[in-house]
């Protein structure tokens, strides 16, 4: 077995490359992106938002994450 110092055995990933997922942000149920987001709610509450829709997915992937926005609609946070 050759392996590489860039390489890493099988089950040896760190935390952080095992919880690597892709965001996806839809306003109303169109999909946006995360800098049309963060105009709207500014970078700390879409920091909180993500964060605390993470800790939700990690718990059960079934439960939509929702925020609701005002008069600027309705916000869903997936992971995939």
């Amino acid at each position: 077995m050759c392996t590489t110092g860039r390489e890493k055995p099988f089950g040896k990933q760190n935390h952080r490359e095992e919880m690597h997922m892709r965001t996806n942000f839809y306003l109303d149920g169109k999909k946006t992106t995360r800098k049309a987001v963060k105009e709207l709610v500014g970078e700390e509450r879409l920091k909180e938002m993500i964060q605390e829709a993470k800790e939700t997915f990690v718990e059960d992937q079934n439960i939509q994450n929702s925020y609701f926005l005002g008069s600027k609609g309705m916000l869903t946070i997936e992971f995939a």
